[in-house]
């Protein structure tokens, strides 16, 4: 009786043990170690710091119809976000005004701080939103003689800008913008007269770490 319940009792843990091996192989074959995936940890944005100088070309609103003008400035860009100062100089055909008998020029600068934000990029563009609010100075002179008249205005700009992103060490880059001016007041000068859209193309050259 002894031995007959042990024959039992191996003959029980020989079933279970060949049982689980079956098991065992039957789920590896439905789950090969070589295709099991795993599940990838999505990455943070890339890290971007630029330091960087800049130049643009700008087809302006303008006295009389549009006319180019042309930017420097230098910015600032961490992450997703930009900063810096620019400085606008007129650089289209002068206008001009008679006081008989002498002929007056018109003439502009505005400067000030912009500020931008990369909504989207891919491996070759950015696409930004930038404002920018500048102070600036506008003159009807004459050559060699006393200034005929002076007035102080502002000019806010609200654009898109798309920017290839190829190259390491600068981005060219387009802009649409619409500008609007504040508190001229000059004889045949209003500030609807540079009220409008601005076409601008750029360059920033400088340092840029992605």
């Amino acid at each position: 009786m002894k031995y007959f319940c042990i024959s039992v009792i191996l003959i029980f843990i020989f079933t279970k043990v060949n049982a689980q091996e079956k098991d065992s192989t039957a789920l590896l074959e439905l789950t090969p170690l070589d295709t099991v995936e795993v599940d990838s940890i999505a990455e943070p944005p890339p890290y971007d710091l630029g330091f960087y100088l800049l130049g643009e070309a700008r087809y302006a609103p303008h006295y009389l119809g549009s006319n180019f003008n042309t930017a420097l400035g230098i910015g600032f860009q961490y992450n997703r976000w930009q900063a810096g100062f620019l400085a606008v100089d007129f650089a289209g055909l002068n206008q001009e005004f008679v006081v008989f008998p002498r002929t007056f020029s018109l003439d502009y600068r505005y400067g000030g701080p912009f500020f931008g934000f990369e909504f989207w990029r891919n491996e070759h563009l950015s696409l930004q939103g930038v404002t920018s609010l500048c102070y600036g100075d506008m003159i009807w002179d004459e050559n060699a003689a006393p200034i005929l008249e002076r007035d102080e205005f502002w000019l806010l700009h609200l654009s898109g800008q798309l920017m290839v992103e190829k190259f390491r060490y600068f981005k060219p880059y387009a802009k649409l913008s619409y500008q609007k001016t504040y508190g001229l007041d000059l004889q045949l000068i209003q500030n609807s007269d540079f009220d409008g859209f601005v076409f601008l193309f750029g360059i920033q050259i400088g340092y840029f770490n992605q």
